[in-house]
């Protein structure tokens, strides 16, 4: 690996056409302070690249104002981590509130960011989006701990936000039941939600209270979209978003998700309705003035969720205790009250159904609603064991459920904590292999292939379940067929549909190529390695195959060449580039935003 001895500017550029067209690279040696130095000498829209391997600290938070901030890690693989980002501490000994404040887009990618301090102290925060009508992509990295409070908190109005192929873990606290959100996407002094919520292919590993608030107040998000994520280990809701014009909930794992109970006497939650008071995992409704029937989509489809045997053990046990005192009975959630939901939930499903909102809006087994005809739900199995390959996944259930007990009773059913050991004799869940959360040196995070044959077909395509990133060979599948599958959700299919073949279109992972940023804005650089000297071409094309431009075709040397992708008149959308150098070859996914 080329080491840089300090921060160099590199001015790559591509003649094409007659347009010579510039984009700076930074290199960014490691160390404290390194990387605010040189946002804060150069900023612009630039890529920022960091080192495999290497750590950097920051000395302030980050902020970036009207430009497209991007900091690229260089790629890494199972014996180098990514370039290490860790948060830093202020004069008065705490660590940064947050990591990032973003004023302007941002684009993250192969970086390991470490949301704690030197002293083991975590931060609330990895960043906050005020910006409006912007967006955050963060691809391929690792997030641990993710914060306190929030992992992301968009406080802009009509924004995007593409999370893709990351593994996130530690949120929250393990001092009681109740806290904060892992995504936080709404404004609700600008009454819009965001545009576009993109949670794809990531693992969350120990999470905190609710994974996605969008606000319940009459704040429309355009599309959101929670499809093949991976999810060990939290303490309670998905989901608390609740007007969307087009959802997606699919094809993800829930392990020992929503470990603590839901006590009766909380509901309704905001949003409800008073009449139909049983709240889920998932939450909707009709958008205020929408006609009816809508044509609205919804689709909470092929998910698998398991709870430990523990979890009912505390729901049983609980509510035993209610009997016998007349405190508050309590129960887990399904996505949806369906009137299937197993008794050991904790609640009698007919009666549970019969008061669930959602659960009369939506077209499942037991209901047909006509103003609501592309609101499915289905295809959901409960207490499937993926049966993981990492052990320490099971020995951390088992903490969680023991954690789980004190927790829940004080928090559920009002117990004195005088009647428990002290927080600090409970048991610890969170996934610390290091010991120390201010430490990331255990590389590889964790292993989160599973074995279950069936949870390897459970998918809509009879692909696995959850982060296909854990499943190379699966994945390369899926991105072939994504869009098909993605035209066969939105037009309110709910069967199986079949994919056979590895693609045309797909990275046959030679690392003979790469693209970044991607998505792209504007701009991207495309860098190739010729075993040979050979005549390069370079054409990107639409996701139906077409060719849309030619970038490259001329005679280059062997060795490494960088060149520049120039958006032009492309729409936002899913390209693909194909290179094509002697008896090499390969073609990847491009993405353009605005």
């Amino acid at each position: 690996m080329k080491k840089f001895n300090s921060i160099k500017l590199l001015i790559l550029g591509l003649l094409l056409g007659s347009t010579v067209i510039a984009q700076d690279i930074l290199v960014v040696d490691p160390g404290v302070g390194t990387l605010n130095t040189a946002i804060a000498t150069y900023g612009g829209d630039k890529i920022y690249q960091l080192q495999a391997g290497a750590w950097y600290g920051l000395d302030a938070i980050i902020e970036n104002v009207d430009y497209h901030l991007q900091i690229i890690g260089e790629d890494y693989d199972d014996v180098t981590k990514p370039a290490t980002l860790q948060t830093g501490t202020t004069p008065d000994g705490l660590p940064f509130d947050m990591m990032f404040d973003a004023k302007g887009p941002l684009t993250f990618k192969n970086i390991y960011f470490v949301n704690a301090d030197i002293n083991g102290q975590t931060g609330k925060r990895l960043l906050f989006q005020s910006d409006s009508a912007s967006f955050t992509n963060i691809d391929n990295c690792i997030i641990d701990p993710m914060g306190k409070g929030q992992l992301i908190n968009v406080k802009g109005a009509d924004n995007d936000i593409f999370f893709t192929n990351n593994i996130c873990a530690r949120h929250g606290h393990m001092l009681g039941a109740n806290d904060g959100h892992t995504f936080v996407i709404n404004n609700a002094a600008r009454s819009m939600g965001a545009d576009t919520v993109w949670i794809e292919n990531n693992t969350f590993i120990s999470i905190g209270m609710n994974f996605l608030s969008a606000n319940f107040a009459a704040h429309v998000t355009n599309l959101i979209n929670i499809n093949h994520n991976t999810f060990i280990h939290s303490k309670s809701q998905v989901d608390w978003s609740i007007l969307e014009k087009e959802y997606y909930m699919t094809n993800n794992l829930f392990f020992d998700f929503m470990s603590g109970p839901y006590a009766y006497h909380w509901q309704p939650m905001p949003g409800g309705d008073i009449a139909m008071p049983k709240p889920m995992l998932i939450y909707a409704d009709t958008i205020p003035g929408e006609a009816l029937p809508t044509d609205r989509i919804q689709f909470i489809q092929y998910n698998n969720m398991y709870h430990s045997q523990g979890s009912y053990d505390l729901i049983a046990e609980m509510n035993d205790t209610a009997a016998a005192t007349g405190i508050n009975k309590v129960n887990l959630h399904p996505l949806i009250w369906d009137g299937l939901t197993d008794p050991k939930f904790g609640a009698d499903p007919d009666t549970a159904f019969a008061a669930s909102r959602e659960g009369h809006l939506f077209n499942h087994t037991n209901n047909v609603n006509t103003d609501f005809p592309m609101w499915k739900y289905g295809n959901t199995t409960y207490d499937l064991d993926p049966e993981w390959n990492d052990q320490r996944i099971y020995d951390m259930s088992d903490s969680l459920m023991m954690w789980a007990r004190p927790a829940n009773f004080i928090h559920a059913q009002g117990q004195s904590a005088d009647a428990w050991p002290p927080i600090s004799e409970w048991p610890q869940w969170h996934w610390e292999p290091d010991g120390d959360i201010g430490n990331n040196s255990t590389w590889p995070l964790m292993d989160g292939t599973y074995t279950n044959t069936a949870t390897l077909e459970g998918s809509i395509a009879g692909l696995p379940l959850g982060d296909l990133n854990w499943f190379p060979a699966k994945k390369a599948i899926w991105e072939n067929y994504k869009d098909a599958i993605f035209a066969h959700m939105k037009a309110g299919n709910t069967d199986k549909m079949v994919v056979i073949s590895v693609p045309q279109y797909v990275n046959d992972e030679s690392n003979f190529s790469k693209v970044y940023p991607n998505p792209m804005l504007s701009s991207a650089q495309v860098e190739f390695k010729l075993d040979n000297a050979a005549n390069v071409e370079i054409a990107i094309y639409n996701a139906v195959g077409q060719q849309v431009r030619k970038v490259l075709n001329e005679y280059r040397s062997a060795g490494t060449h960088t060149i520049t992708l120039n958006r032009g008149n492309l729409t936002n959308g899913v390209y693909f580039y194909t290179i094509k150098a002697g008896n090499q070859s390969e073609t990847q996914k491009l993405m353009i935003v605005e």
